[in-house]
């Protein structure tokens, strides 16, 4: 786990590592890791935590890459990112971060990006047939396509959402 709320409202920039063979936890490197924030997505991919989005000091596009097997975080690129945000949903497809919805300054969110962690690239994710902009929904992968459900509008509460493929010319 890393960052988020603390008491008072303050944001974190720390987090911790669970072990459940040994039931114990370590604390994660603050070395290079990326500002306090909390509304972000931690995202495992199986050998790395990816941490992006959120807010700390104002709405953040950025990130990090936390390896436990060196202890190190790695950045982000900044280059093609997509627009700040907090409240957004990510997946990890086995080969790429996607990061969808949410919201920033300019109001609720129904775009988003993928990130290829090989390439250090990030490409927009179409928005044709793309769910209505929402924060807080669930996004699931099916092996395919991003699916997003629920969360909030404008209007309050949805219970609607939409897929999302993800094809080679998504890369």
């Amino acid at each position: 786990v890393w960052g988020g709320t603390i008491s008072g409202g303050l944001v974190s920039s720390n987090g911790a590592a669970y072990d459940p063979a040994m039931d114990q936890w370590s604390a994660i490197s603050p070395i290079d890791a990326p500002a306090a924030r909390s509304g972000h997505t931690a995202v495992w991919t199986g050998d790395a935590l990816v941490v992006w989005g959120g807010a700390g000091d104002g709405y953040l596009n950025d990130g990090a890459h936390y390896l436990p097997s060196t202890g190190t975080w790695q950045p982000m690129p900044l280059l093609n990112a997509p627009a700040a945000r907090e409240g957004h949903g990510s997946i990890w497809t086995g080969s790429r971060l996607v990061v969808w919805g949410g919201r920033n300054a300019d109001g609720l969110l129904n775009n988003g990006g993928l990130y290829h962690p090989g390439l250090k690239q990030w490409s927009a994710l179409p928005t044709t047939g793309a769910p209505g902009p929402r924060q807080g929904a669930v996004a699931v992968w099916t092996g395919s396509q991003l699916v997003v459900w629920g969360g909030l509008s404008d209007l309050g509460e949805v219970s609607s959402g939409g897929r999302l493929p993800i094809t080679s010319g998504t890369t």
